[in-house]
């Protein structure tokens, strides 16, 4: 029974979130019914799945996702839950870097609140990546989506593609990608130019980047990191982040949903409003 309630709650504020954002009695009508087909799609396929959706926000964003749970987690987490609603006052941001963008859901929440002179998207999986561009362009942001993963060198891997589009990962699935260096990923800004915002979520590859070289962190002011403790040494990762000089905000200290965050305390000052 205490499951059945705890589930029954867990629906009724996310339709509340949903109609908070939406904007529109059409927008909240599809929100509202995927929330729903989203736990439908947990004991398999339904009619309709990987469509595509178009919705219409509050603040006039418009976003592009598909039916199936990633996406659909996707805005939960980024627009509901504000995953990546940074807990820090920055006095300006020039750009911003989204690793493992995904469909661009956290590059458009971004660049909509500090409305970045460059923003870079990051994405190996080409569907995601497409829709990434559809995101960006539709909000008249002038973003530039990269197909590729990050690693700590060049080169190319397999990529896993997972039915929820949200949890790829760089594995021995049967898609080759592209790999790019932090270095080489940064040698497209001008010199020396400082990365106002890193988001990192890359499914466990946090692990091989962050214990490589990482030089490339002296420019980053701010680092939002979503970590996968089931398969990284999370508190690790942690401490090797810290030792580059950054301060450390703890995921979920701030709202329940925050991720963790790192700044430099010249760069940025605690704002958790």
């Amino acid at each position: 029974m205490g499951t059945v309630l705890e589930r029954g709650r867990g629906i009724a504020r996310e339709l509340a979130g949903a109609r908070r954002i939406a904007h529109g009695g059409a927008s909240l009508a599809r929100l509202s019914a995927d929330i729903g087909l989203y736990r439908a799609l947990r004991f398999g396929d339904i009619p309709g799945r990987d469509g595509l959706r178009r919705i219409r926000l509050r603040d006039g964003t418009v976003l592009s996702y598909r039916l199936n749970r990633g996406d659909v987690q996707g805005l939960r987490e980024v627009w509901m839950g504000h995953t990546y609603r940074l807990p820090l006052a920055l006095d300006s941001v020039e750009t911003i870097v989204d690793l493992g963008a995904n469909i661009g859901l956290t590059s458009v929440y971004l660049a909509r609140r500090y409305k970045p002179q460059r923003l870079i998207a990051v994405e190996p999986e080409p569907d995601n990546a497409r829709l990434a561009n559809i995101n960006l362009r539709q909000n008249g942001i002038a973003g530039e989506v990269i197909e590729a993963a990050v690693g700590p060198e060049d080169g190319s891997a397999h990529f896993a593609r997972a039915r929820e589009s949200n949890v790829g990962q760089l594995g021995h699935g049967n898609l080759e990608v592209r790999v790019m260096a932090m270095k080489t990923l940064l040698s497209q800004l001008s010199d020396d130019a400082p990365i106002d915002i890193l988001k990192l979520d890359i499914e466990g590859g946090e692990a091989a980047l962050l214990e490589g070289d990482r030089e490339w962190l002296s420019r980053v002011r701010v680092l939002i990191a979503e970590f996968h403790p089931e398969q990284v040494d999370y508190p690790r990762l942690v401490q090797l982040v810290q030792d580059e000089g950054f301060e450390y905000v703890p995921a979920g200290s701030v709202h329940p949903h925050s991720a963790d965050t790192f700044y430099r305390a010249g760069d940025a000052r605690l704002d958790p409003r």
